[in-house]
């Protein structure tokens, strides 16, 4: 199934805006248990908006299997307050999103969606 992900993200959040990206990604660290989080932001000039590029780092637990079954699977949420459709905001604004994740003390995962 592919989904259009520009009306998606109209659909859900009608007021979106870049700050989203930053606390859906300080939300998720927090679920995670993170109590440490960086946000580092690197941009070439004002006007060259494709060089964007936003690298949150946090000690939380990582994207463990199951972090990462319910990952993949949209609106799969364990608490009310939350939507399950954070990723959405991410690939409205960022063709490309990079995920590098260390968990369980030795293992890493990393995928791009």
């Amino acid at each position: 199934m592919k989904i259009k992900i520009g009306q998606a993200v109209k659909m859900f959040f009608g007021n979106s805006s870049l700050e989203m990206v930053y606390s859906e990604a300080i939300a998720n660290a927090l679920d995670a248990g993170a109590n440490e989080i960086d946000v580092k932001i690197k941009l070439d000039a004002l006007n060259k908006p494709d060089s964007l590029e936003i690298e949150i780092i946090d000690n939380g637990e990582g994207f463990t299997d199951v972090r990462f079954d319910k990952f993949c699977k949209l609106l799969d949420v364990e608490e009310k307050s939350h939507k399950g459709l954070g990723r959405l905001v991410y690939l409205f604004y960022f063709g490309l999103v990079n995920i590098v994740s260390f968990y369980h003390s030795t293992k890493r995962r990393e995928f791009d969606f």
